[in-house]
């Protein structure tokens, strides 16, 4: 019974491993994309915004760009659309008054 619970246990953590990720990432994704577009990828940007926004580049080049791809992908499984809305304006997308994303939208990039 034990090894049961033990075994459903490290089950759910691999299920919810990859939310624990997206949440620990995002912080970071929201300020890279922040900077990029307010700044760009000019050389004016304050040092502070280029220190936050550091950590999130080191993750996309560790997963070949393909960090992003993977976020917006799972940003489309979430059930709310408000909440779909927030997290894809505060990764810097530009969206209209009464757009709605409906549930498993697949966006492939943002610019």
């Amino acid at each position: 019974m034990q090894t049961a619970i033990i075994v459903l246990g490290i089950l759910v953590v691999i299920i919810y491993l990859k939310w624990v990720l997206i949440l620990t990432v995002f912080p970071f994704q929201v300020i890279h994309g922040q900077v990029i577009k307010k700044w760009g990828n000019g050389k004016n940007i304050p040092l502070l915004y280029k220190v936050l926004k550091k950590p999130y580049t080191i993750w996309e080049k560790f997963f070949r760009n393909g960090w992003q791809r993977y976020m917006l992908y799972n940003i489309g499984m979430i059930p709310s659309h408000h909440i779909r809305r927030f997290v894809y304006r505060a990764l810097g997308a530009e969206i209209g008054k009464n757009v709605v994303f409906h549930f498993r939208t697949e966006i492939r990039g943002m610019s």
